[in-house]
């Protein structure tokens, strides 16, 4: 502000505080001007989507049970189990069963398939009456059940960079191995699921 040479107001810049606009620019508490809360707002909501994107592609998946063999995704597999899983997908807590039935040389070639039966999905359960009123719950009830879904990969290279069985891109890496009990690890991030977060 430029003192007037009187010493009155009429002497002073009144809108020096707006930058000489105060028709677009006004200052109603003398804090921050309202085009930097903007900003700072914009910045902000741009950060949460970023780390809410982030959180939701995040895929882990940890199991327990019973079966035979070993498996690295993208090499060599031989594998034949049922088990209990807790998951994080979607951003979702998730339990269910997979029971896999597989062989496979490499990413190109194989037999068999991973199949998948929700328990719990987020704040969803799944009842299911043809596996959960069996006198013989088993794998095998589990892969001719018609709420069971083939989760295989469609594609996949290394065992890294994968698109799954609902055409999703992820990267990730699982391992598994059984000796009458066992289990299996999956980590992954899903491109897909991350694009599709930050730009809807």
């Amino acid at each position: 502000i430029v003192s007037g040479s009187d010493g009155s107001l009429q002497g002073k810049n009144l809108f020096a505080y707006c930058f000489n606009n105060p028709v677009n620019l006004d200052d109603s508490n003398g804090n921050w001007p309202k085009w930097l809360k903007k900003a700072a707002k914009a910045v902000a909501d741009f950060v949460y989507n970023i780390v809410d994107a982030v959180c939701a592609s995040i895929e882990i998946q940890v199991g327990v049970g019973t079966g035979g063999g070993a498996d690295v995704d993208g090499s060599v597999e031989l594998t034949f189990y049922h088990d209990v899983y807790v998951s994080l997908d979607d951003g979702r807590f998730c339990t269910g069963h997979e029971v896999e039935s597989k062989i496979a040389l490499d990413d190109r070639l194989s037999l068999g398939g991973t199949y998948n039966h929700w328990s719990e999905k987020g704040d969803q359960s799944y009842w299911c009456r043809h596996c959960y009123s069996s006198d013989n719950f088993n794998a095998f009830t589990i892969m001719n059940c018609p709420h069971t879904e083939n989760s295989s990969d469609k594609l996949s290279f290394m065992g890294i960079f994968t698109v799954n069985s609902e055409d999703e891109v992820v990267i990730g890496m699982g391992a598994g191995a059984h000796v009458g009990v066992g289990g299996h690890v999956r980590v992954g991030f899903n491109l897909s699921e991350f694009a599709r977060r930050l730009f809807d």
